[in-house]
């Protein structure tokens, strides 16, 4: 019986092969360019996905891929939120909201692959270095989670003055406003003409937007009927005055 036997030189951590950045797939892209001062700090595998590093001594970048990817959403940290346009260069890019990991979904020579470019540089270097990269990206399968995003809402729903990203699941509209620390909320928006029975018996009645609403403390979030349309918005860092003013802010 043999066994397999790891390349001279590698060290093998938690599952974790380190490789030289020569040696890992060729489906692993490799950036044409990295911002100055950045040096290559570690690669190698992790089961299926493919890792290699950078680092400047404060800042880092990391570049994970795929081939073997059969979920049906972003590979990587993404949650339901991203924000997918078109760069000048023609890199299909899907950006998280916090601004610290760009999604690609597309192939390389052929072959289709998976990657997250993530990294404390901010999101305009993160784009540059995915716009590098040596593979064709394309938009999401339209069963993708992530899919479901949209750059337009309806002209019928109200929305943040400024918001991170905004999706659509049949007739609700969620739409979410990044803040610093926890001061973000979502905005969920539906067909409705009454907001329906509390499913926490812990709620307040409340004045909001010149109306009555609710306030359900547990979930942090405030309800209201405004022109044919339920509204909730939630935000797990807010006080119910900082949700009525955020509501009261809506346009």
């Amino acid at each position: 019986e043999t066994f397999a036997t790891k390349p001279p030189g590698a060290t093998m951590n938690a599952g974790f092969l380190d490789l030289a950045i020569e040696e890992l797939p060729l489906t692993h892209p490799r950036p044409a360019g990295l911002p100055d001062g950045l040096s290559h700090w570690r690669s190698g595998t992790a089961g299926d996905t493919s890792v290699s590093s950078w680092t400047d001594g404060r800042a880092w970048l990391t570049i994970r891929s795929t081939s073997s990817w059969t979920a049906d959403r972003l590979f990587g940290e993404f949650d339901a939120f991203v924000q997918t346009f078109e760069t000048d260069a023609g890199t299909v890019v899907h950006l998280s909201p916090d601004g610290l990991r760009v999604g690609l979904h597309g192939t390389i020579d052929g072959q289709p692959v998976e990657v997250e470019v993530a990294g404390t540089l901010g999101s305009t270097a993160l784009i540059a270095v995915a716009e590098s990269l040596p593979m064709d990206s394309t938009s999401l399968p339209d069963s993708w989670l992530q899919a479901r995003t949209v750059a337009a809402i309806p002209d019928t729903i109200l929305r943040p003055r400024r918001f991170s990203a905004s999706r659509i699941d049949g007739e609700t509209v969620t739409i979410l406003a990044a803040g610093p620390g926890r001061s973000g909320f979502q905005l969920i928006a539906e067909p409705g003409a009454t907001i329906g029975p509390p499913q926490n018996p812990d709620v307040e009645a409340i004045a909001i937007r010149a109306t009555q609403g609710r306030f359900t403390p547990d979930r942090q979030s405030v309800e209201w009927i405004e022109d044919g349309v339920r509204y909730e918005l939630v935000g797990e860092g807010l006080t119910v005055v900082q949700l009525v003013a955020a509501a009261g802010d809506l346009q």
